[in-house]
This record gives C-alpha cells, sequence and structure tokens, in this order.
C-alpha cells in the first residue's frame, strides 16, 4: 500500500489476507461484547440490502436528465448537478459490498446465507483498516452531499 491513507485513493488495493482464527482473540477476559456489536453489524447489512437511497438517486438522475436543457443556467440545478455527481462518487465507493464483505469474514462464508451461528474467524489488522478508511470516505462524502442538498433546498 502507499505512503496515503487509504481513504484518499479511488480505489485502493484490498489487502491479500483477510481472515485470520478466531483463537488470537480472547472472548472471555475481553469486557467487550463481540457477539453484540457483531449482530449491530449484521443489522447495518440488512438495512444497506433494502437500497432505498437508490432509488432516490435514480429519481434525482432521472430529473436531471430530463431538464438538463431547459435549466442548466439556473443557479440550484447546478447545486442539484454537483449533488448528483457526489452521488456517483459514493457509488463509486461500494461501500454496501465492502461491509459485506467484512461481515462475511467473521465466518470465513461467501453468502449471507452461511453466516449462521458462532463465528470462528476474525478480520485482518490490515482488512479492518481498509474497512475502516472506506467508511471514513463514505462519510465525507455524506457530508458534502448533505450540505450540497441543504444548498439546493434552501
Amino acid at each position: 500500500m502507499s505512503t496515503s491513507s487509504a481513504y484518499t485513493l479511488r480505489n485502493p488495493p484490498l489487502p491479500s489476507v483477510t481472515v485470520l482464527p478466531d483463537n488470537r482473540l480472547d472472548k472471555k477476559k475481553s469486557s467487550i461484547n463481540h457477539n453484540k456489536n457483531l449482530k449491530r453489524l449484521g443489522n447495518v447489512v440488512e438495512l444497506m440490502e433494502k437500497k432505498k437511497f437508490w432509488v432516490e438517486a435514480a429519481v434525482l438522475d432521472r430529473l436531471h436528465y430530463k431538464y438538463v436543457n431547459a435549466h442548466r443556467l439556473f443557479p440550484r440545478f447546478r447545486v442539484v448537478a454537483q449533488a448528483r455527481q457526489l452521488i456517483k462518487r459514493f457509488k463509486s465507493l461500494k461501500i454496501d459490498q465492502v461491509v459485506t464483505q467484512f461481515y462475511l469474514t467473521f465466518w470465513n462464508a461467501k453468502t449471507l446465507e452461511k453466516c449462521q451461528g458462532p463465528w470462528n474467524y476474525i478480520p485482518t489488522k490490515e482488512f479492518a483498516e481498509y474497512t475502516m478508511h472506506r467508511i471514513i470516505s463514505a462519510v465525507l462524502v455524506l457530508d458534502k452531499l448533505q450540505a450540497m442538498l441543504m444548498k439546493a433546498y434552501k
């Protein structure tokens, strides 16, 4: 990996090793409830599968194509066009795939249906950092998008 942070790169490389056996993690001595945190991560993965955000993004995209010729010079339309570009950037991050892949590593499984019962693996430090950097970059893009949409709304 390069010297710059992974969240500053457009397409950072995935770490070569993503899974370790869970015997490296002492689950009994730790005061952290790993099962509770893993359940919360599973809930996030389920929410991402519903894709309500992308329906709204498709409506915005359709409105842009419909009115681009008529309203091109209108300042609010330019702001919406910039918001559309931020949505494209957010889509290119594929954050739903990254979080799902991170969730799958706890069972070293290929599908979500196999993620049942006790987990036997943990993600490597590099893969956890990769996931966190991708989440940070998604949050930064969403913050810009929120500001842009609030500007268009006002």
